[in-house]
């Protein structure tokens, strides 16, 4: 048996007429598999059901002697808004109905032998509605923890820059409360190297998005901007995220430093290499006229000599080959 026909349904069915509950029920039961079915005939049952049973949807009667499908409907959306409940009548009318769609009602079926009939499919599609709308608030949930956990934040604007709605991490981020209803990202943000943000928002739909930043009481921050969904007119929406790299900026500036660093002392020791090889030849035809001992014990500190630079040499064209390949990384 298939995984979503071994799930249970459980319906509360609301109806103070034994006859039309017997009714309501047997088409239920026929054409609406694995379904349990609690019967509801009082206000005392009712508020024992609601409280203590763990139900998945309500089908109830609009005319009831004790009260009526309205007030039904608002106390069960009260409890549990994300229920849904169907409800059945003989005496309604459209006003009535248009109210209760307007409170969160899923569907509205005449008692009469055409309409009544419509029942079971109403209430098919009212739990698989009930199902996709619960999956995409747990979808929902996930990225939204995911992208917290990742201190991203989530904004939505119009084509102007003007936030429609934010998370909590972008108005984090810009330094607002999150009622802050009056940002605008032109406004806020400007180009890595001090330029406007340009309104046709084409560099930010690149996959690495485009680096921007703002400045507040002399401080620099900045962040990577990637959007998406960019509406065609004036009541086009832009959808986009921001990931703050002040920090990653700050490590790539003192890189840039240190390796600039690393240029100088390669060429300094350029420099200081040069000096040390041209003394070591004279030297070396000044002892061809000293006694044998000491001119052996010169050349060997020349061999050492020339061992250390020769050291040297590899350390600084490794150096520059890893140079090099960071450089062409950078690009």
């Amino acid at each position: 048996m298939k995984e979503q026909m071994a799930h249970k349904i459980h319906l509360l069915l609301i109806d103070d007429n034994p006859s039309d509950r017997m009714l309501e029920r047997r088409l239920i039961e026929k054409e609406v598999p694995n379904v349990e079915i609690t019967e509801v005939r009082n206000h005392e049952e009712l508020n024992a059901h609601l409280d203590a049973v763990d139900y998945d949807i309500v089908v109830t009667d609009y005319q009831l002697m004790w009260s009526n499908g309205l007030e039904v409907l608002r106390m069960i959306k009260m409890k549990n808004p994300e229920k849904p409940v169907i409800m059945v009548t003989g005496t309604g009318s459209e006003e009535i109905a248009v109210e209760a769609m307007k409170s969160g009602l899923n569907d509205y079926i005449i008692k009469n032998s055409r309409h009544i009939k419509k029942l079971p499919l109403s209430i098919k599609a009212a739990i698989s509605h009930s199902k996709v709308m619960q999956c995409a608030i747990e979808t929902e949930a996930r990225l939204e923890y995911i992208l917290g956990s990742l201190n991203i934040g989530v904004f939505k604007t119009d084509v102007d820059g003007k936030v429609w709605s934010a998370n909590e991490q972008f108005y984090r981020m810009i330094g607002g409360d999150g009622d802050n209803s009056g940002v605008n990202i032109f406004e806020r943000f400007r180009l890595d190297d001090g330029a406007p943000l340009p309104k046709d928002w084409v560099c930010f739909q690149s996959p690495n998005g485009h680096v921007i930043m703002t400045e507040s009481g002399g401080t620099r921050r900045w962040f990577r901007m990637r959007v998406s969904h960019v509406g065609a007119d004036e009541k086009g929406s832009v959808h986009g995220l921001l990931e703050e790299i002040t920090e990653e900026r700050e490590l790539e500036r003192k890189m840039t430093y240190a390796l600039g660093k690393i240029e100088e002392n390669i060429r300094q020791f350029s420099s200081l290499s040069d000096r040390l090889r041209n003394p070591l030849s004279v030297i070396s035809s000044l002892m061809q006229g000293m006694e044998e001992r000491k001119a052996r014990m010169a050349m060997a500190e020349m061999d050492r000599i020339n061992e250390v630079l020769s050291s040297l040499d590899k350390s600084w064209i490794e150096t520059h080959r890893l140079l090099k390949e960071w450089k062409e990384k950078e690009r």
